[in-house]
């Protein structure tokens, strides 16, 4: 399964919210702050990225927090948000190929890079 890095994930689905018609498919782990459990993976089949609501843009380290629509639940369910990092998998159009989210590689100049560590 090809991978794409985090913070390419989120400009590509930044960059569909403008179009009425364009949308992406998400996969992401679910987590109840207040039980601090999870329900598993939610799939969302069609998705766009959406403006925080000012009640949301209030809580504690809301950059850490993705808010998205989902286009197939009912219309007064429709906003929803996630955890960036509790994102697995991605897919855009035309194909919604899934790809693997990778945040923990770094993004220099635009491209991937590897880390090379070496023994002192």
């Amino acid at each position: 399964m090809d991978t794409i890095n985090g913070y390419e994930a989120l400009k590509r689905m930044r960059a569909l919210r403008h179009s009425d018609d364009l949308f992406f498919v998400m996969h992401h782990q679910t987590w109840n702050e207040r039980r601090h459990e999870t329900d598993g993976i939610r799939v969302v089949r069609r998705c766009r990225l959406r403006p925080a609501l000012p009640e949301e843009s209030m809580q504690p380290h809301p950059d850490l927090f993705l808010p998205y629509t989902d286009l197939n639940a009912p219309k007064i369910n429709r906003n929803r948000m996630c955890r960036k990092r509790l994102i697995r998998y991605v897919g855009f159009p035309p194909d919604f190929i899934l790809l693997k989210v990778d945040w923990f590689t770094p993004l220099v100049d635009g491209k991937l890079q590897t880390i090379h560590y070496e023994k002192n």
